[in-house]
Order: C-alpha cells, then structure tokens, then sequence
C-alpha cells in the first residue's frame, strides 16, 4: 500500500491525526498510508494532485472551470469542504425556514434577521471555498519582496510580487519547510521564483494564508536589475558625487522656513512639526509618499512639490519625508529615475527621510542629507535655530535668577532697615515704656495681695489654736492611750500563742510515751499471773496469759512454743 509523505506542523497534528495521517519516528516526518490521500489531509502533501481523493468532483470541476460560477456559489452559500453536494442546498433553505418560523420575523437594513449569517457560518463557507483542491498545489511564480528575518518561532513571512502591476501576495514558508530556501542572501536581492503551495483559511483568525512547500530561484528579478542598471547609468553621470552635497557648513544655520513634502495626516508632518515648528516657519506641499500604484502620479506630484518650494524664498531647505511603508514602496517610489533627477537640479539643499535603518533608496545618495527618520532630519535642519533658542533661554532664566537674588536681597534690606525704624521710633518707646509700668504695678499689687493673704493664713492659724488647745490636749492624750492598749494586747496575744505551742508540744511528747497511746496504735501487754511476760522461757503449753489492749483485756492459751536462735538473728 502507498505511503504518502506529509508536512504537518506541530499545532496541526491532532487535525492530521484525526483524518488517518501518522507519525514516522525513525525519518522523522509525518505520513499516510492508502491508495487516495483524503481531501482533508490535501493541505499537508506536496506531491502530484491526483493522490488526492476528489469527494467533491462536481464543485471542483465547475471552479475550475468557471470563476463566476464558483462566485456565484460562494454567494449561495454552498460548502465545498463537506462531503455534500449543491442538491443538499434544499435541506439548508428548509432547515432555515423552520428556524426563521421559530423566531419573530425582524428586518434589519431590508433583510430579515433569520437571513443574517453567523460569524462561524461565514468561516464555515469561506472555509468551504478556499480549503478545496482548487486552492491546493497551486503553482505560482512572481519576485520575492519584503523578505525579512524569520519569526520566533523560524517561519519566514514575505511576498511575491507580480513584475508586471506590482500586485502582492503574501505568503510563508513554516519552519519545517525552511530546508526548500536554497540560499538566503540571495532572497535579500528579490530574485524571482517558482512555488508551489496551497492557499489555507483559518477559521480561528479570520485570514488566508498561502503556504510554500516548494520553491526553486529562476532569476535575479526584473526589478532588482534594473534598479542596479539605474545605479550605474546615474553614477557615470556623477550625480550621486559628494561633491555635488552640500557640506554642514553649507546649509543655512537660521533657515526661515523649511519646506516639507510629505502626507497632510501622515506621521512625518506631525514629527517634523514637533521638533521644528516652534524654530521656524514650516510650508508643508501635501503630497501622496507611500504606494504601490500610480506610482508616476506620485512621483511627478512630488516633483511639481520639489519645484515650488525650491521657488519660494522663504524656503531655505527641503525636507522628502515618510513615516513608514513596506520596503517595496520605499523602492518603488524613490528610485524612480524622474525623482532623482528632479532633486538633483534642486538649488535649495533636499534632506532625505523615507528609508529606515538598512535601507539604501537612491534618495539617499542624491540628497544632500539622509537621514532614517523626519523626526532626526527636522533635528538637523534647526540644530542652529534650536542651540541659539536654548542659549537665549539659558541667558533669560540667568538673568530671572539674578533678578529673583537682586529683589530678595533688597526685600532683605528694606525688611531689616524697617525692623531697625521700628525699634527706635518714639511711638515704641511709649508703648514699651508703658509695658514696663503696667508691668511694676502687676507685680508690687501681687506681691503685696500676697502679703496680706500670709498675714490672714497666720492670724487664722494663732485663732484656731487658742480656741482649740484644750480638745487638742485631750485627742492627744486620747490617742496616747489607744496606742498603749494596742500595744499590750498585741503583746498578750503573742505571749500567749508561745505558751499555746509550747503547751501543744508537750502534750504531744507526753502521748508519744504513754503506754496507753502505745495501744491504741494495735499494740498489745502480755502478762501471766499479773507479771509481765519478758521471755518464751517464762511460760509452758498449756498456760494462761493476758493481752491488754486499750479497750479491754484478752485471756489465751499456750498451744506452741517456739524459740528463735538469737545468736543467729545478732
């Protein structure tokens, strides 16, 4: 069975697996295995057309065959990515019908509502169009343009463009096919070539791209040779010599105007404005900079620009600028021969802004100065302008500052001259002086109030102990008295807790020999005959002894006698 090499990237895998598509891990690479490749999977093979399987040959065929049929399809809506064909559209209208019959009937702009597609349903039937065989393996040939460094993630995104209109389409070439670029320096100077790829929609994003799995350099480009053709045809004609540019020193220092040609609502104007407007006089000549077609309009517009300003003696420089574009306009645009040459005759000196870092446009070489953008260029026309501005607003804010310094320090002066009038004018010396006297008055009326009230304090003080002596004695006395009982009684209280313990602890000692308490603790006295018993010697089995007790007295019987060795117990 056939095995069909694919080239899948990494986000499209799950879509490829689904539709049967596989993994080889020893090459490396992703394929099919079958007699037909499924349309699906079409977008993905490189090889010859009829592998594909045609579900959908009837569409297909009228595409191919008739561009306005397939519009006339498109606008009906029929869906050439389903396995269905254009007899289905009936099941649609019905389908339709019963949901607008659903739904309350509502005209927006002389269609119902019901009649509104969905965004999906658009992307369903673009989708439908462009994801078929028609758009699948196209080849196509045209000259590279804007080719630039790959993404991050090392796809390369640039453009063909038609040699003949300059029409472009843009396209990519993923990370995985990046091998089919045989030399990439070679892609920098636009060579012309032959791809092969198919024409992808992505429903998520909304876009098409055209997708490169093929390619193959057939010629340096048309428009890359005769650009080099130009270059050295002008040369030989030294009209790019330095000697024709005009020096630093040349270009008016203070310029009365600079003249502009540039867009009316470009972002050129607004950044020479910014950086220019408040210097000098700016004459802007609105003009078209940046476009792919009409482009001898553009430049003989621009021409008729460069001739009025250089008439106007209030212009003493000419700013071209732009505030950017895709670099094929940049070429297109100014290399153009006529430009050139029109700058060239100039008497009044041209500054050149269009082209960005890297970029060499003839412009450039012919203009007196070139610079990567109309902010720098407006920064180099008024330099001079700019440096005497600033040196007079330098000189301005010295001399408010020395002002500002001069005024306070008279404000100073004036304020301690003042100060100085004020301490020994006649009107003061009263008011202090009086100061003074009121002071004096407050203070001997305040000694002598004090005075008087002490004398008061101490005629109360001899009244109070005439009248009250004889009580005093006797609270005193009184008080005497009470402090002598509290003290014997605390005297008496203590002898008598001594005697209290001491007494205690007598009784204690004295229960402690007590034969009496003794038996109370369980011990017993043994005696016979009224005698006390000392020793087992003293008595035989059979006799009666007694055992006091603390509560009584018991009578027993010698049943057993045993003596126990005392030399072995010492």
């Amino acid at each position: 069975m056939p095995i069909f090499d694919l080239d899948v990237r990494f986000e499209e895998k799950g879509f490829a697996r689904k539709y049967g598509a596989d993994w080889d891990p020893e090459r490396r690479t992703w394929f099919y295995k079958g007699e037909k490749i499924p349309r699906q999977l079409a977008i993905f093979y490189n090889g010859p057309r009829e592998n594909i399987e045609q579900i959908n040959q009837n569409n297909t065929n009228n595409n191919t065959n008739n561009k306005t049929n397939s519009d006339k399809t498109f606008n009906q809506g029929t869906n050439m990515n389903n396995n269905t064909s254009m007899n289905n559209s009936s099941d649609k209208t019905s389908a339709s019908q019963e949901i607008s019959a659903q739904t309350t009937t509502q005209t927006i702009n002389g269609r119902e509502l019901s009649q509104y597609l969905t965004v999906s349903k658009f992307q369903e039937r673009v989708a439908g169009v462009i994801n078929t065989a028609t758009f699948m393996n196209v080849a196509i040939r045209g000259e590279v343009a804007d080719f630039k460094e790959p993404d991050s993630n090392g796809n390369y995104w640039f453009k063909l463009k038609d040699k003949e209109n300059g029409k472009l389409l843009p396209v990519v070439i993923w990370a995985s096919n990046v091998h089919i670029i045989s030399d990439l320096e070679k892609m920098k100077e636009k060579p012309e070539v032959a791809v092969i790829g198919s024409l992808k929609w992505y429903e998520k994003n909304g876009n098409a791209t055209f997708q490169i799995f093929r390619m193959t350099n057939i010629g340096d480009g048309v428009s890359n040779l005769e650009l080099l053709a130009l270059t050295k045809k002008l040369e030989d004609e030294g009209i790019f010599d330095i000697a024709h540019h005009k020096k630093d020193d040349e270009f008016p220092k203070y310029p009365r105007g600079i003249g502009v040609i540039t867009a009316k609502t470009g972002k050129a104007i607004k950044d020479i404005c910014v950086n220019a407007q408040q210097y000098t006089n700016i004459y802007l000549y609105q003009a078209q900079v940046q476009s792919v077609s009409n482009v001898d309009m553009i430049v003989d517009n621009m021409i008729n620009g460069i001739k009025m300003l250089d008439g106007m003696k209030e212009v003493e420089v000419i700013i071209i600028g732009r505030g950017g574009d895709s670099p094929e306009t940049l070429m297109r645009v100014y290399n153009n021969e006529k430009l050139i040459r029109a700058v060239y005759s100039c008497k009044t000196p041209v500054v050149s802004s269009v082209g960005h870092e890297g970029d060499d446009p003839l412009l450039d070489r012919v203009a007196d100065k070139a610079f990567n953008a109309p902010s720098t260029a407006a920064i180099y026309v008024v330099q001079h302008l700019k440096r005497q501005v600033e040196t007079l607003n330098n000189y301005r804010n010295n001399f408010n500052l020395l002002m500002r310094n001069k005024i306070a320090k008279n404000r100073l002066i004036i304020s301690e001259e003042l100060s100085e009038l004020n301490l020994y004018s006649p009107e003061k010396q009263i008011i202090e002086k009086k100061s003074k006297v009121d002071g004096y008055i407050q203070f001997f009326g305040s000694a002598l109030q004090k005075q008087i009230n002490d004398y008061h304090r101490r005629l109360d003080g001899y009244k109070n102990s005439i009248i009250n002596a004889p009580q005093g004695i006797f609270l005193k006395n009184k008080n005497r008295l009470e402090l002598q009982r509290q003290s014997l009684r605390t005297y008496a209280n203590k002898v008598y807790d001594e005697r209290r313990k001491q007494f205690e602890l007598a009784v204690r000692d004295l229960n402690g020999l007590s034969p009496t308490a003794k038996l109370i603790n369980g011990f017993g006295y043994i005696s016979v005959n009224d005698s006390p018993l000392n020793s087992v010697k003293d008595v035989r089995v059979g006799d009666e002894i007694q055992v006091t007790i603390h509560d009584g007295v018991l009578s027993a019987d010698i049943k057993d006698i045993k003596q126990e060795d005392t030399k072995h117990n010492k």
